[in-house]
């Protein structure tokens, strides 16, 4: 087995980037760091003051 993973261009066949496969602990590691960030910046944008009316992502929610 490889220890990489390559992504190809369907239409052309060009190799668009080829990724280092990481271990069941490396993957949890950036998953949970990626999940702290995100938990950061939604709580950074909740506290932002909304502008331009309707302009909030959840305006959707409303209609």
């Amino acid at each position: 087995m490889s220890n990489t993973i390559t992504t190809v261009n369907p239409t052309t066949g060009e190799t668009l980037e080829t990724y280092t496969l990481m271990d069941e602990s490396q993957a949890k590691q950036i998953v949970e760091a990626s999940h702290e960030a995100f938990l950061r910046l939604a709580a950074q944008a909740a506290r932002a003051p909304r502008q331009g009316g309707e302009s909030d992502w959840r305006s959707h929610e409303r209609a």
